[in-house]
């Protein structure tokens, strides 16, 4: 393992993210009646060797051969960061938690409707977005009492988080062109959607640090509240441009610490100062 600290380190990155494009396109290929998925793993694991990577892969139903490893375990299962690269491994674009976590939690629980709003909000921002979990209090039906989780729809938790998750449902189809865009960049060159700002921003020494705020393609800098009963967030905005808070439209010069407001019905979030701007903008104000 080696930590990342360097333009060799991001362009590991882009050739990972390369070869897992091209791995989708020759599973994509693959998949015709009388092919077994067990045939398409072989295929692609050893075409992904041939490239000198080491691959692995998630295999779920409807998703064969699904090319799953990461920069690092963030990437997947939370907020990229800088932690450790190991040389050859492969971007997934698959990103997207189980909003609220899979097992456990009442739907009647105040604390958990918390936890759930600020979860809701920054599945906003992942690739994939999606409500999925077993809740409590388990059920059982018909005679052999198959258990089931209780309901988990967005009218689940109340009123208040019923409103906030319409807000960002509506938000994320709104901002449906830009993510339609960065999925085709991922697509054709491996670019992936949700990384760590040293990605794009290598030049910037801070940026290297930054744990807690994730780019969702080159223009969103996401800033998630990941503690209870927080109302405002301190986030570095990354030097060598200036942001817009995609919420007031106030403008920051890239560079330095910013606190922002965070109520519980919204996410920090920043739009790059640059072409697409003022279109973005207009997205978050709607």
């Amino acid at each position: 393992m080696i930590i990342v600290k360097s333009e060799r380190e991001i362009e590991l990155m882009r050739r990972a993210g390369k070869i897992t494009a091209a791995a989708r396109a020759l599973a994509g290929e693959m998949v015709k009646p009388g092919v077994t998925t067990r045939e398409i793993d072989k295929a692609v694991f050893h075409f992904i060797r041939s490239q000198g990577a080491e691959p692995s892969f998630l295999n779920y139903n409807g998703y064969p051969a699904s090319v799953c490893v990461s920069v690092n375990d963030e990437i997947i299962h939370g907020i990229p960061g800088p932690r450790v690269l190991k040389e050859g491994d492969i971007v997934s674009v698959d990103v997207g938690a189980y909003i609220g976590g899979f097992h456990g939690a009442r739907t009647d629980d105040p604390d958990f409707h918390r936890l759930y709003i600020r979860w809701f909000e920054y599945g906003c921002f992942c690739p994939v977005m999606r409500l999925h979990g077993n809740r409590n209090p388990q059920e059982g039906y018909g005679a052999e009492q198959i258990g089931s989780g209780s309901d988990n729809e967005i009218w689940s938790f109340g009123d208040e988080a019923y409103e906030i998750s319409k807000k960002y449902i509506f938000l994320r189809e709104r901002l449906r062109d830009y993510i339609r865009v960065q999925m085709k960049k991922a697509h054709e060159d491996g670019t992936p959607v949700m990384r760590p700002v040293f990605y794009d921003f290598p030049a910037d020494q801070e940026s290297w640090n930054v744990e807690d705020a994730y780019l969702f393609g080159p223009d969103l800098y996401v800033a998630p509240v990941m503690e209870d009963h927080v109302t405002e967030r301190e986030v570095y905005l990354p030097d060598g441009t200036a942001w817009f808070n995609a919420w007031t439209g106030e403008k920051y010069e890239g560079g330095q610490k910013v606190t922002v407001a965070a109520p519980l019905d919204t996410i920090p979030v920043f739009v790059k100062e640059g072409a697409d701007a003022e279109k973005l903008l207009n997205i978050f104000s709607e």
